[in-house]
């Protein structure tokens, strides 16, 4: 499972032209995982592919910009229970894999054993056939034999009962070595059924919890200002009303890796020069963090189609 949880990237306010940003405050959670230097780099990429896509640069980084504050939220409590949920989840898709694993290698060894079984097991059959039939030819002539071969032939017959016997006995323990194993596997056949429904039960919690949980991984944030004006036109009062917004700063709360950053970033800075979600599969400006965006950062069709209708 690579990232499980519905990301939702937003902003508070739109409009607000071409900006300005620099690097603000870093939290000691996120220090450990990237520096001021690195997340300037990551700034520095995300404009460059934006120019080159678009053909005019859309933001700036300038020590007078808008900040972009990396700060830390401690999860919710409904997160902590998905957290612990994928947690037992992970658990359980290791302990079945290793079931698969033991059944591949518990295979091998019984598919071993049991020719091993069959073929000591025919043999044996062999020998006792050759024993009976040798035993039934000795009792058809055995007025015949005088009382020195006899005694002979009788000593035979013991000693080939014995090497029977000592067989039998190696066949039973193979017998039991067979059952023992099956035995052991047909167990954790149940075992690992058991494990399946429950990944699987675990799997449709997951899913139902996320339908309801929103991870907010950055916002860029701004005011609105709403005025009012009163005039004379022919003769009548007209109110009118004019919002307008004001982005002040983006801030980033949580990231997995650089490239997930980096697309949180481009997302916000987009926001921040007043680009509006667009619900388009794969692109940018999806509410959704998107795979394909992670895996390489690029403007789609619809993203750029978005800058050049708000944007210019």
């Amino acid at each position: 499972m690579k990232f499980i949880f519905v990301t939702i990237l937003f902003v508070s306010m739109l409009n607000a032209g071409y900006e300005k940003v620099k690097i603000g405050k870093i939290s000691n959670y996120h220090k450990d995982k990237i520096s001021p230097f690195i997340l300037k780099q990551l700034l520095d990429e995300i404009e460059q592919q934006f120019e080159s896509q678009l053909g005019y640069n859309v933001f700036d980084y300038s020590s007078d910009g808008k900040p972009i504050d990396l700060l830390y939220i401690s999860p919710s409590t409904a997160q902590k229970r998905v957290e612990r949920k994928i947690s037992q989840y992970e658990r359980k898709v290791k302990k079945s894999q290793d079931l698969i694993n033991f059944f591949k290698q518990t295979d091998v060894e019984l598919d071993k054993l049991n020719i091993e079984y069959k073929s000591f097991s025919s043999k044996l059959n062999d020998k006792i056939i050759s024993f009976n039939s040798y035993v039934e030819n000795i009792n058809k002539k055995i007025k015949k034999y005088p009382k020195e071969e006899f005694e002979k032939i009788k000593n035979n017959i013991a000693l080939k009962k014995a090497d029977i016997n000592e067989d039998k006995r190696v066949k039973k323990r193979l017998e039991s070595k067979l059952r023992l194993k099956t035995t052991k596997y047909n167990n954790r056949v149940i075992l690992y059924n058991n494990l399946t429904s429950q990944i699987n039960h675990l799997a449709f919690e997951i899913e139902s919890l996320n339908r309801s949980l929103k991870i907010v991984k950055g916002q860029a944030i701004g005011q609105k200002v709403i005025k009012y004006k009163t005039y004379l036109k022919d003769g009548k009062y007209v109110k009118e009303k004019s919002i307008e917004h004001s982005m002040n700063k983006i801030e980033i709360y949580s990231f997995e890796s650089l490239n997930q950053l980096k697309v949180i970033l481009a997302h916000e800075i987009a926001h921040l020069v007043g680009i509006p979600h667009i619900d388009v599969k794969g692109a940018l400006m999806n509410p959704i963090l998107q795979d394909n965006q992670v895996k390489n950062l690029k403007l789609t069709y619809e993203d750029i189609m978005a800058f050049d209708k708000y944007f210019k």
